[in-house]
């Protein structure tokens, strides 16, 4: 796939060229980061009708709403504060794996997923895009009880549900990504690998 150049050194897609690996990194996790504006407004909407029911029961006295209320506006929030500060990470001047990935290990604390390589090792640099596009497909997909794996072997991610059930692959990475990765999907989970180097 060819693209062709600006004189700004992007393509007309806004691809970077001539580049250090670590501005191509940073670009394609733009292109995950579009799922982020979407969470955002989710976690807002949640916390901003929160406050409207909020409102309301204060006006009846009613305790029961009142605390309920409150509840889902503080989770709306604290949502919206992970999203906030997965953004910023993204957006720093050189995004390095393993904050981003201790910020993801944090955010699935509470679940079923295991990050099974050394956040520091150079492969996990290059494949940085794939990794954080499978967490955020898994983040709302998860299967109570099930232990979600994701590896790094080689040039591909790995992700695997270590039960029987089956989980089902994203449907498509992107005309972006899909430029520099490709997507397998097998019986509990999928792979994605590194295409290699982009031809400008």
């Amino acid at each position: 796939m060819q693209h062709s150049t600006s004189n700004d050194g992007h393509t007309e897609n806004g691809e970077p060229t001539g580049y250090p690996d670590s501005a191509l990194r940073s670009w394609l996790l733009f292109q995950v980061a579009a799922k982020l504006n979407h969470q955002m407004r989710n976690h807002l909407t949640v916390a901003q009708n929160a406050r409207f029911t909020l409102d309301r029961a204060m006006e009846k006295q009613d305790q029961e709403k009142i605390d309920k209320s409150l509840e889902m506006a503080t989770l709306g929030f604290q949502r919206l504060e992970g999203v906030l500060k997965t953004w910023m990470l993204f957006n720093s001047e050189q995004p390095h794996a393993v904050r981003i990935l201790e910020h993801y290990r944090k955010r699935f604390s509470n679940s079923g997923v295991e990050l099974l390589f050394p956040l520091n090792d150079a492969l996990v640099e290059d494949l940085l895009p794939a990794i954080v596009y499978s967490l955020e497909y898994l983040r709302t997909r998860l299967i109570r009880g099930a232990v979600l794996e994701v590896r790094v072997e080689e040039n591909r991610v790995h992700v695997e549900q270590s039960k029987n059930e089956e989980i089902a692959p994203p449907p498509e990475m992107g005309d972006v990504l899909d430029h520099y990765f490709h997507l397998k999907p097998h019986e509990k989970g999928w792979e994605i690998t590194k295409k290699g180097e982009a031809k400008s």
